[in-house]
C-alpha cells in the first residue's frame, strides 16, 4: 500500500509504452504486464479495471490529483453497484483512509517496526477476493512484468521425476535482485547499521540456522529472496494456513522488511515437509525434481506442509528469466 507521500505509481505508465523494451523504457507491444492485457478492447478494459488494484492513501497527492483531474472507469453494468473507479495507467486506485504520520503508532503491531496492516494484502490476500479467484499477484510500484500469463501458468505446479503432476505451487517469488553486496571482500558498498528489530531478528534466525546445520535460507547480510513480486494460489486450505504463518511471523517482529521472515517460514515448512514425507517412507520428490531438471527455468522448489496427496510447494524463480523488471 502506498502512503500519503505517493505522487505516482512508476509501473503505471512505463508498462504501456508502445513499442518499448527493457532498454528504452517499456516492455514491448507483445508483452502482457497486467491482467486484461491482450484481451479485446471492451473485455480487456473491464477486466483490467476489476483485477489490477492499487491501495493508496486517500491523503496522497496521487489520489487528490486523480479525483480532481484523473481518468475514471465507469462500470457500464449499472446492476454491479460499483462506483466510478479512479484510474492510473492500468491500475485501479482504491483510496484508503490512513492515520496522519503523527498518529502512525496506532498502526504498529509490535516494537518500532513498520505497519503490520500494509503486509496483509501482500502476504495474506485471501479475504480481499471472491471464491472464484484462483490467484492473487502482488507487485511493488517499481516492478513491471513482461509476461504475467507465463507466471500464472507456472502456478499449475511441477511434475515429479516420473512425469506425473502430484503437486501445486502455492507461492511463487524470485531470488533477490542483484545489488551491491557489502559482504564481498573489496566491495565499495556503503553499509549502514540495521534497525534494532532487524538486528535481533537476524541474530535469532542465525542461531536457529546453526542449530539446523544451515538448513535455512539466508544467512548473509541481505536476504536472498525478493518479495517485491509474489503470486499466491488462493483455493488451497493448506496454502491459506501457510500464508497465515508467514504473515504472523512478519508482523510479530516489526522489522523494516518482510523478506527475512518469509525466508524463515518457507524454510521451516520445507524442513517439516521433508520430515513428514520421510516418516511416511517416501522421498521428497520436489527435491529430486530440482536435481533432475538441473539449471532449468523452473527454479527451486521448497515444500509446504500439506494435509493431502496434493503436495504444495514454494517456487523460487529467476527474475531475469521470467521477465520481472525492476525500475530502480
Amino acid at each position: 500500500m502506498l502512503d500519503e507521500d505517493a505522487e505516482q505509481i512508476p509501473s503505471a505508465t512505463l508498462a504501456l509504452v508502445e513499442g518499448g523494451s527493457d532498454t528504452d523504457g517499456g516492455v514491448g507491444v507483445d508483452s502482457s504486464p497486467f491482467v486484461g492485457a491482450g484481451l479485446p478492447t471492451d473485455l480487456g478494459k473491464r477486466t483490467a479495471a476489476r483485477c489490477n488494484v492499487a491501495f493508496v492513501s486517500e491523503q496522497s497527492p496521487l489520489v487528490k490529483r486523480l479525483k480532481s483531474e484523473g481518468e475514471e472507469y465507469v462500470e457500464e453494468d449499472v446492476e454491479s453497484g460499483l462506483p466510478n473507479l479512479l484510474r492510473h495507467g492500468f491500475w485501479t486506485v482504491l483510496p484508503v483512509r490512513t492515520p496522519p504520520k503523527k498518529d502512525s503508532s496506532a498502526w504498529l503491531h509490535a516494537f518500532a517496526g513498520r505497519y503490520a496492516l500494509e503486509y496483509l494484502p501482500k502476504l495474506s490476500p485471501g479475504m480481499f477476493f471472491g471464491s472464484s479467484v484462483r490467484f492473487a499477484a502482488y507487485a511493488d510500484p517499481t516492478v513491471v512484468l513482461n509476461n504475467l500469463p507465463k507466471l500464472l501458468k507456472t502456478m499449475d505446479g511441477p511434475n515429479d521425476p516420473s512425469g506425473h503432476r502430484t503437486g501445486s505451487t502455492a507461492l511463487l517469488l524470485s531470488t533477490k535482485h542483484p545489488k551491491c553486496d557489502p559482504s564481498v571482500r573489496g566491495s565499495s558498498c556503503q553499509w549502514t547499521r540495521p534497525p534494532k528489530n532487524d538486528s535481533l531478528q537476524a541474530s535469532v534466525y542465525n542461531t536457529i540456522r546453526v542449530a539446523l546445520r544451515g538448513q535455512l535460507l539466508g544467512g548473509s547480510l541481505d536476504p536472498t529472496l525478493d518479495t517485491s513480486f509474489v503470486i499466491h494460489a488462493l483455493r488451497h486450505e493448506d496454502a491459506r494456513l501457510f500464508r497465515c504463518d508467514t504473515y504472523t511471523e512478519v508482523a510479530q517482529w516489526g522489522a523494516s522488511g518482510d523478506e527475512r521472515s518469509v525466508e524463515f517460514m518457507i524454510s521451516l515448512h520445507d524442513i517439516w515437509s521433508k520430515a513428514v514425507t520421510h516418516w511416511n517412507g517416501q522421498e521428497a520428490w520436489w527435491v529430486q525434481n530440482e536435481a533432475k531438471e538441473g539449471d532449468s527455468d523452473n527454479g527451486t522448489y521448497m515444500g509446504i506442509l500439506s494435509s493431502s496427496d496434493n503436495q504444495l510447494v514454494t517456487q523460487i524463480v529467476s527474475s531475469e528469466r521470467f521477465g520481472i523488471t525492476h525500475l530502480e
